[in-house]
């Protein structure tokens, strides 16, 4: 979700110095910046400027356009950093001809995530979830504060890319793994509490972007700092007993299930407790990479939306953290769906309801467009 305001943009026009900031409205402005009528609002143009020389502090009697002859910004653009200090935008000018490349700093994280799940889907398949859980925080961990300290657009968008690469399958195969030791009757309850955690830490990522003023460098090198909070369970998360069955792991398996039942002051689990599975031993490969895919699916439209908060409304963190909190009673309601008409009817339901909402909420005046 950080893209959200690491490629956030604000109101802009062209620059005609090298310290000009930005001011709504001043003589500089109205002398060097073409604008139209559009009944009583004024449009000023964002890509061009008049041809004309100006310095710092120069008055409106000294500054006045010779010709209606525009050229391009040519000195960059100044910037209305009333909610952002700074964004990746603001730096490498993100504006005009180049506003694909801010589009693409976003669009590169849900890449990020199809890449991801299907590269570490995989080898969590293969080398087991916990392994691939470690590897995948340390390299968040170390991506994270690294592409807070980028100089270059390009690092940067390689940066993203990691970020949508690395921390969804994190999660996600933080969860199967939860999924995987918990028993069923508990399993939709268990995922409930962690996705209510997720919208959790959403909100609160949007206060820690309200307290940055929006500066992006200090946001990224916080939200990557933030994941070694998640380093101590290495201490006492065991791999899933269900991957080292499917895996004939049986010896570990039983060392992890005799654990849990020690942990749970239950009676010790006999030692013959997996000689029928190892007899009828379920041939079918583990499930996360099927998950993982699918997920991606509906992640697309979530990101979507969730990168794009900044477009709606006034302030963008309360839109933001606002986003976040609607997410848990959505969360809540999913639960008590699963409980009562199953999986089926609800992945149904809610997919049509929501595509519905998104449709009904855009403005009549939009549809055109579609």
């Amino acid at each position: 979700m950080g893209n959200t305001f690491y490629s956030a943009s604000a109101d802009h026009y062209c620059k005609v110095y090298h310290n000009q900031t930005y001011v709504d409205q001043s003589p500089l402005k109205n002398c060097t910046i073409p604008y139209s009528l559009e009944g009583d609002d004024i449009s000023w143009d964002k890509c061009k400027r008049y041809d004309v020389n100006v310095s710092q502090g120069v008055s409106a009697g000294v500054c006045s356009p010779q010709s209606d002859e525009t050229v391009s910004c040519d000195q960059g653009w100044v910037y209305d950093k009333t909610w952002y200090g700074s964004t990746v935008v603001f730096e490498y000018n993100l504006v005009f001809d180049n506003g694909w490349m801010r589009q693409l700093s976003k669009s590169i994280v849900p890449v990020g995530n199809l890449v991801g799940v299907i590269i570490f889907g995989q080898l969590s398949d293969i080398f087991g979830r916990r392994p691939i859980f470690f590897t995948t925080l340390v390299l968040t961990i170390v991506t994270g504060v690294l592409t807070s300290f980028t100089q270059t657009y390009a690092t940067f968008v390689i940066g993203q890319f990691l970020l949508g690469a690395l921390p969804h399958p994190l999660l996600v195969t933080g969860n199967i793994l939860i999924l995987e030791i918990v028993s069923s009757e508990y399993r939709t309850m268990c995922n409930a509490v962690l996705h209510v955690g997720f919208s959790v830490c959403y909100m609160l990522f949007g206060v820690i972007a309200l307290l940055c003023h929006g500066n992006w460098r200090l946001i990224q090198l916080i939200a990557g700092l933030s994941w070694i909070l998640f380093l101590p369970s290495l201490f006492f998360i065991t791999e899933s007993p269900m991957w080292l069955i499917q895996k004939h792991k049986y010896g570990k398996a039983e060392k992890v299930l005799q654990t849990f039942a020690k942990f749970n002051k239950k009676t010790l689990l006999p030692g013959n407790i997996l000689e029928e599975d190892k007899e009828t031993q379920d041939k079918s490969p583990a499930v996360e990479s099927k998950v993982q895919e699918r997920q991606f699916a509906c992640s697309f439209v979530y990101y979507g939306i969730s990168l794009n908060t900044d477009q709606i409304g006034n302030n963008p963190y309360t839109t933001f953290i606002l986003a976040g909190l609607v997410e848990i009673p959505g969360r809540l309601l999913a639960w008590g769906s699963l409980q009562v008409i199953g999986r089926r009817w609800s992945l149904c339901g809610f997919a049509f309801v929501g595509g519905l909402a998104l449709i009904l909420s855009v403005p009549p005046g939009k549809y055109r467009y579609l």
